[in-house]
């Protein structure tokens, strides 16, 4: 999926040819979805809890969902230090543990 001009675009295989106003039929990996579907709501509850641990200075600045991995992109106004940053690192942690 990548969004271009404001459209969602869901890229796939076209077996054959396909003409305007053609029928098709999509199939969709459920087993990969399922954790593409895992990590997406992982990116949005570490959006939550970094936002709880160091405030509305942090801004996610992208991310990468995948089946077997997420990145999560995100930028902060604010000089912290290291140990502040330590002492709340379980936060994600205990938010997910809540989900399960």
């Amino acid at each position: 999926m990548q969004v271009r001009g404001g459209y969602v675009i869901h890229l796939g295989n076209v077996e054959g040819t396909l003409r305007v106003g053609d029928e098709v039929k999509l199939s969709i990996d459920q087993s990969r979805r399922r954790l593409i579907m895992s990590n997406h709501t992982g990116t949005h509850v570490l959006n939550y809890a970094l936002r709880q641990v160091v405030g509305n200075e942090a801004d996610q600045r992208g991310s990468l969902v995948a089946p077997d991995r997420m990145r999560f992109d995100f930028t902060n106004k604010v000089k912290r230090k290291w140990n502040f940053y330590m002492k709340h690192k379980n936060s994600n942690d205990w938010s997910l543990s809540r989900l399960r």
